[in-house]
């Protein structure tokens, strides 16, 4: 689930620990905030436009940040819970 993007890379992003960055990645492209999964660790990552995959499984997103961040509308849809507050 995408949270926020970087237009390309910003140096001082890389510094915080919780973010990944993928270190063959070119610097002029689109950089993504993820709430990222994989088979053993949630996280969340700062990845390259390059590197994204579109998850087409149909599985709920289950990560644990989750639920302080977005609400599920009646339809179905995330919605910030910051843009609920506005």
């Amino acid at each position: 689930m995408v949270l926020d993007v970087d237009p390309e890379f910003s140096d001082s992003i890389a510094a915080c620990e919780t973010m990944l960055v993928e270190g063959r990645a070119r610097k002029d492209q689109p950089f993504y905030y993820l709430l990222a999964e994989n088979h053993t660790n949630p996280s969340v990552a700062y990845v390259s436009e390059q590197s994204m995959e579109l998850d087409t499984s149909d599985e709920p997103v289950s990560h644990p940040p989750l639920d302080d961040l977005f609400e599920l509308d009646d339809n179905g849809c995330y919605r910030s819970r910051n843009m609920l507050m506005q």
